[in-house]
């Protein structure tokens, strides 16, 4: 069958996450839904440099608050943001209950490949589910292919503290700290830190 007809409640939902890509086997473009309550980051802080991705957000239900390089966007249902520079950094919060951005992103003039990130929050699952064994082992074949990716990278080394492999939590954490600021607030919150929590703060200061 060449086409695909769904609805976004039909497409299951993980953790504010609508993989529409993966659901609908898109493979030109990245595409996916994002929603949440009132106080829900829905898009967290981020930038495109190691994609290359210009990124389309589309509010579709609800109000939510974005923010590109600082400048605060007010984003009801219906507002359309593009983010053409894949330097920029962006996030966008919910204002009310109810609230989904549907994002679309692509690097112009290149193949698309699939993006850490994605892979990432399947990571999030099973570390969530209490596998860490499983999120650790999915995450070294992850950054076989995406060595630099900052997300996959974290959630590596969350899964090793949990794992008691603190040498190993603490060298995934340097290298996703060098490549993303907002680490440091992600770590100083992370429970899977407690053990090593000093050197955690003597390696992010």
């Amino acid at each position: 069958m060449s086409w695909t007809v769904t609805s976004l409640d039909a497409v299951s939902s993980r953790t504010g996450w609508r993989p529409l890509r993966i659901e609908l086997g898109v493979e030109a473009f990245g595409v996916n839904s994002w929603h949440g309550g009132a106080g829900d980051t829905l898009v967290i802080e981020h930038d495109e440099v190691l994609t290359g991705h210009e990124e389309l957000y589309v509010v579709l239900s609800g109000h939510a608050r974005m923010e590109v390089n600082g400048e605060a966007v007010d984003a009801p249902a219906g507002t359309i943001v593009f983010v053409g520079d894949p330097g920029a950094r962006r996030l966008a919060v919910a204002l009310v209950d109810g609230t989904e951005i549907f994002t679309v992103g692509a690097e112009p003039g290149a193949a698309f490949t699939r993006s850490g990130w994605e892979i990432a929050y399947e990571l999030a699952e099973h570390y969530e589910a209490g596998s860490y064994e499983r999120a650790l082992e999915l995450s070294e074949r992850a950054l076989v292919d995406h060595p630099t990716d900052w997300a996959v990278l974290y959630w590596a080394a969350c899964s090793s503290a949990q794992l008691h492999r603190f040498d190993e939590a603490l060298d995934y954490l340097r290298r996703a700290a060098e490549l993303e600021p907002t680490i440091a607030p992600r770590a100083e919150t992370q429970p899977a830190f407690d053990p090593i929590r000093a050197q955690v703060e003597a390696l992010l200061a």
